[in-house]
């Protein structure tokens, strides 16, 4: 699937099973069972966030990216408590809480661009472009043929596959 697809739809999956778990309060054993498959999307999510941010920043920016990733991954568990608190208002506040976090994440998720099959960029110039051409539902499974879009220089003639 590559990265992108994989982060998105394991986020999305996330969120759609805590919003499912909402709905399961009174049945403890389908409320765990679909809560374990949420908690193995966000733990794959969260693998491909780190494999990500190795692949797409270059060399001369990639250290302060793995920082900021694990500063943001710090912050999260600092307020993770709170989630979890929030059971004292109502038992489905934190499958809400986790499942809108979930969905919402999911969706800046497809708009990065896609690194398989591809150069990564070396360079704060080559990041500049990288994945600016691609097709937004292309996925790695269907060929490389159809992944960037096709533009036309001033005669109409088309650039690029």
């Amino acid at each position: 699937l590559g990265r992108r697809w994989s982060a998105a739809l394991s986020l999305f999956t996330t969120g759609v099973s805590m919003l499912i778990c909402s709905a399961l309060v009174d049945q403890w054993e389908a409320q765990a069972a679909v809560f374990m498959i949420g908690r193995f999307s966000a733990t794959f999510a969260m693998n491909v966030g780190f494999l990500f941010i190795v692949e797409v920043l270059p060399t001369q920016l990639r250290g302060q990216g793995i920082s900021l990733v694990n500063v943001m991954s710090m912050l999260a568990q600092m307020l993770s408590p709170y989630i979890v608190y929030s059971s004292v208002l109502s038992n489905i506040a934190p499958f809400l809480m986790m499942g809108l976090i979930g969905l919402l994440a999911a969706v800046p998720g497809l708009f990065l661009p896609e690194t398989a099959g591809t150069s990564l960029p070396d360079s704060l110039e080559e990041l500049e472009d990288f994945g600016r051409d691609e097709r937004f539902f292309w996925v790695p499974v269907c060929g490389a043929k159809r992944r960037y879009r096709t533009t036309k220089d001033k005669s109409g003639a088309e650039l690029g596959e």
